[in-house]
């Protein structure tokens, strides 16, 4: 059987992770089967497949494609492409998720934040004024605003932008005067006034008398 489930998974390493050519895929898959595998067979499965060159399919999901398809030997390529594909998004969103995790976790440690300062919701700018210098003008920086300081920059001072720091306004991130600066109103769509419809008029003509 050409397309066994390890042909198949390693169809789609190839061709997705490794990005090798058809004649390549075709080689090995010849060596491995011991059967002549042309390279059409194997651009007709990236067909039937719905295979993107390039796009990396992770490991832990090219092993659920595989224990998938020795329970469903019979199962369609096309959907088992659409699976692949939603899998695939799935994996990298935990994956991404994991990461960004990772980075908080990594700068946490670096800023010393423990797990008891992130329980009472204290983060980056909560430590910030004992870590980055503070402003010695009028205007603070964004590291030494409070939640209800307005957060308009209003120029820069040091290298860095310094803002309003006016108390904000309710429901808003901006104090009252740059509130009615920054914020705009949706814009509603001019009336416009009731034009009765034209018909299309046709010049009656009265018969020629001969």
């Amino acid at each position: 059987m050409l397309w066994s489930p390890s042909n198949v998974v390693l169809l789609i390493r190839r061709w997705c992770t490794d990005r090798a050519s058809a004649t390549e895929i075709a080689f090995g898959l010849s060596l491995i089967s011991g059967t002549i595998v042309t390279r059409n067979a194997v651009i007709g499965a990236v067909s039937r497949f719905g295979l993107v060159y390039g796009e990396t399919v992770p490991e832990i999901v090219l092993g659920a494609v595989e224990e998938f398809l020795k329970k469903n030997p019979r199962a369609r390529q096309a959907d088992v492409g659409r699976m692949i594909q939603e899998m695939t998004a799935r994996q990298v969103e935990v994956e991404r998720v994991e990461a960004k995790k990772k980075a908080v976790e990594r700068r946490n440690v670096a800023l010393g934040i423990t797990d008891a300062d992130v329980g009472r919701g204290q983060g980056l700018y909560d430590r910030a004024p004992d870590l980055l210098p503070p402003s010695t003008g009028a205007h603070p920086y964004i590291w030494e605003l409070a939640r209800t300081q307005c957060r308009c920059c209003v120029g820069r001072e040091g290298g860095h932008n310094v803002f309003c720091g006016k108390e904000t306004a309710t429901g808003s991130s901006y104090c009252k005067e740059h509130h009615e600066r920054i914020w705009m109103k949706p814009r509603q769509p001019p009336e416009r006034p009731y034009r009765r419809p034209r018909g299309r008029f046709v010049r009656c003509l009265s018969p020629v008398e001969t």
